[in-house]
């Protein structure tokens, strides 16, 4: 599902999204932290893949704010036992900060 799906949207589609998850199909959020899905969306629609936002991504090492907010954001994700993916990782810190 993408960023442009309003997670009201969303939501109305659980019932679909478990019919899916019942034959073995996993559900992915790409770009995370951008558009309409953040947090909430994740923890709503439990996602098994949550591709997190170049635009924050890019930010790692420029914004402690940020970056503060990612590592709490992934560490919600791992709590829920779901993967991060990072989109337009270009350097180390960057790749630390999301492992």
């Amino acid at each position: 599902m993408t960023e442009h799906l309003p997670i009201e949207s969303a939501v109305r589609l659980n019932k679909t999204i478990a019919q899916f998850r019942t034959s073995g199909i996993q559900l992915s959020l790409d770009v995370t932290g951008c558009g309409f899905f953040d947090l909430s969306t994740v923890e709503e629609l439990r996602p098994e893949i949550v591709k997190q936002c170049i635009t924050v991504i890019s930010r790692i090492g420029r914004s402690t704010e940020i970056e503060k907010e990612m590592r709490n954001t992934i560490r919600t994700i791992t709590e829920l036992g779901k993967i991060t993916l990072g989109e337009g990782v270009e350097n180390a810190y960057q790749a630390e900060v999301l492992t």
